[in-house]
């Protein structure tokens, strides 16, 4: 068995900082002179922050959850910056609400966006902006300021993104359809121990963090993506009731349940009617 690539998990500014060998000056944002950096620790990290990576005309971006950030010891010298920032900087903030619509963060390929000099000098200004206020003495507009500076950058690039249609950026009502089909999958395919599906197997498997995939969720479909798995579940449990003869314990197995009466809770709780109950009244429905 091919042994799995091991990487370090940094969940904070001041890990990031240290991995690049350089001082924390904000517990929640941190730009990255890459022509100042000199060595780094490891070969490849996940990181749990958001990242906006701009390097000889390339712009690449990584949300929390993604495996990212390769660099060799040798590999420095190409120049560029990286702004971090962590997704407690976001809380309570529109641009909180609105990450979901920055589709870049859901690039699962990896494909970077392409910027000529000209834009690569304006997100050059949108960073420096965003340092300057980095230098400042910390007052209760700290915050705002950078969470806004932070907004222009990523407006600035959604542009420059959108007028490039070879980038690989999924939509979000894409990744409503692709969870879909990643559903469909899992509850048809046969495997052993399986379990049911999660928010966070889903996201994973779908390359997007959990939050993310939570945000986009209550955005496009108005519920929570563990109300929409459930709901998908319990679609699949009503038409197997219908449409089979299967026993209740067969339904949970085939559907990764633990246990029969999880199943059995599950659908009163929400149907308010045991399955036993709900396949009876479709049969004398049809009849």
């Amino acid at each position: 068995m091919k042994e799995r690539k091991r990487y370090n998990v940094l969940d904070t500014i001041e890990q990031c900082n240290a991995y690049f060998s350089i001082l924390t000056s904000h517990p929640m944002v941190s730009i990255i002179d890459l022509t100042q950096v000199k060595k780094v620790n490891i070969a490849e990290v996940k990181l749990n922050l958001y990242a906006v990576v701009c390097t000889s005309g390339h712009v690449k971006f990584y949300a929390p959850g993604h495996i990212s950030m390769s660099y060799k010891y040798n590999s420095l010298n190409i120049g560029g910056w990286i702004l971090i920032f962590h997704p407690d900087l976001l809380e309570d903030t529109l641009l909180a609400q609105r990450m979901s619509e920055y589709a870049f963060f859901d690039n699962r390929s990896g494909q970077a966006l392409n910027v000529t000099a000209t834009e690569t000098d304006i997100l050059n200004k949108c960073v420096y902006s965003i340092k300057e206020e980095l230098q400042n003495t910390t007052d209760r507009y700290s915050r705002r300021i950078l969470v806004a500076g932070i907004a222009v950058l990523l407006s600035v690039c959604m542009r420059y993104a959108e007028r490039q249609p070879t980038l690989n950026i999924t939509s979000n009502k894409n990744v409503v359809a692709r969870l879909n089909t990643l559903l469909n999958y899992r509850i048809s395919h046969p495997a052993e121990n399986k379990e049911l599906p999660s928010v966070s197997d889903c996201a994973r498997e779908l390359g997007i963090s959990p939050n993310y995939l939570g945000d986009l969720m209550r955005k496009q479909v108005g519920c929570s993506a563990k109300q929409y798995i459930q709901n998908h579940i319990l679609n699949e449990i009503k038409l197997m009731l219908s449409r089979s003869n299967l026993t209740i314990n067969q339904i949970a197995i085939d559907l990764g349940f633990k246990y029969a009466h999880h199943l059995t809770r599950l659908f009163k709780r929400v149907t308010g009617m045991t399955p036993n109950e709900y396949r009876r009244q479709m049969r004398e429905s049809s009849s």
